[in-house]
């Protein structure tokens, strides 16, 4: 069973990528548990760069295959990535040259793959460390207790990356922790971010992502000293019941989460970080909910919603990760997958689908096929108009962050 099984009925997943640019390997690194170092996420482009455990980071930056990585970005190949897996791709998101910022338009018109800065995001994911065993990446918790070697080498590893990508403190730079396990469950990770003094680097910033479990206002105030440092939070949620939340967060309460989702709502509100973002991995036993969830957290003001398709990372039998592929054709639930997917909030423009917008647009191309003609081209241009309006919204976020870029200059 393929993860990313096609369908003749759908659009085409192949885009012309030329004119569009991803801007992961000229800004992110990922540093894995497999001791690969990355410049996007693994699942999507699989080629590591180097070994961050063996390499100077700053060395990895720039090997001949981070290198190459970059010409495949610029020459519109995009040879090295899993174009219908990644999400940015699938779902339209890639920029177009208009819309980059001067140094990544510098990089392209030079073709430039050797760059003279650090990378701006580094996402530390080498620490499985989790308080839950979600069934699509685990069988069983894990934790490291605070005098075991594997907590003494991971949080000493934090210290010395963090060193050596921070030796001005006044480095643009952005840790994500993390996507390998929970950040909060993690003692190597959450003693490194409770030791850090924020004030003494006034650019790095924080991403986390996490299941949201421990992230409560006790927690909250433990990170005290980088609170101003804080960007973003990604919360993993999967589920809009608690029945189902019992089964894809093996481990966790859905009342906990809820309870503590308004604590992180309550932050946002008060400007206390800058974005809000829930995660839902589509899977068999969470489809139905699609649309529930994005109501759910649109009303309690999460900034984006997203969406994406169950990864299989080994923890299930092939024929259990067959009978969670809900959007294989072949699948029994296949064609009420796609009838789900035509509500209307999921072209809400904080929504955002990744490599579920081909399912999408097939659900509205069925949803207006047997309707008289009037309620065809009223199906379609709700459709059209939601779209265009997300489109525009997204457009005005970049220049919004271009305005911010050249007031700083």
């Amino acid at each position: 069973m393929n993860n990313h099984a096609s369908s003749p009925a759908l659009p085409d997943f192949e885009l012309n990528l030329k004119g569009r640019y991803c801007l992961h390997p000229f800004r992110s690194m990922e540093l894995h548990l497999d001791g690969g170092a990355y410049v996007c996420c693994p699942s999507w482009l699989k080629t590591n760069i180097g070994e961050f455990k063996k390499e100077d980071i700053r060395e990895i930056w720039n090997s001949p295959i981070a290198q190459d990585i970059r010409a495949s970005i610029i020459d519109g190949s995009y040879k090295y990535c899993d174009k219908i897996a990644c999400p940015f791709i699938q779902g339209e998101a890639l920029p177009f040259y208009g819309d980059l910022e001067p140094k990544m338009k510098k990089y392209i018109d030079n073709k430039q793959v050797v760059l003279d800065t650090s990378p701006e995001n580094v996402m530390f994911t080498f620490d499985a460390s989790c308080n839950l065993s979600c069934p699509t990446c685990r069988s069983e918790k894990l934790s490291y207790t605070i005098d075991s070697n594997e907590y003494k080498d991971l949080n000493k590893l934090c210290h010395e990356i963090t060193a050596s990508l921070l030796k001005d403190p006044n480095t643009d730079l952005t840790l994500n922790i993390t996507g390998s396990g929970d950040p909060f469950s993690s003692l190597a990770f959450r003693h490194f971010l409770e030791s850090i003094d924020g004030t003494k680097y006034p650019n790095l910033k924080f991403r986390f992502q996490t299941n949201g479990l421990l992230l409560t206002p006790i927690m909250w105030e433990r990170l005290s000293k980088i609170h101003n440092n804080i960007e973003h939070i990604y919360v993993s949620i999967d589920a809009s019941t608690s029945e189902t939340y019992a089964i894809v967060r093996r481990g966790g309460h859905f009342s906990v989460i809820m309870e503590n989702m308004r604590f992180i709502c309550k932050l946002r509100a008060d400007k206390k970080f800058k974005h809000l973002k829930v995660n839902f991995v589509v899977q068999q036993k969470n489809y139905k909910e699609i649309p529930q969830f994005a109501k759910i957290f649109l009303d309690m003001g999460c900034d984006s919603i997203d969406f994406s398709k169950v990864i299989d990372w080994g923890s299930w039998s092939k024929e259990e990760f067959a009978a969670n592929c809900i959007w294989d054709e072949n699948h029994p639930d296949y064609n009420h997958f796609i009838s789900v997917l035509a509500d209307p909030i999921l072209s809400h423009w904080n929504v955002y689908l990744g490599n579920i917008l081909p399912y999408r647009k097939l659900a509205i191309q069925r949803q207006m096929a047997n309707q008289p003609l009037l309620q065809k081209y009223k199906i379609f241009f709700s459709y059209y108009l939601r779209t265009k309006f997300t489109n525009l919204f997204k457009k005005l976020r970049v220049l919004k962050k271009k305005i911010i870029h050249l007031f700083k200059l």
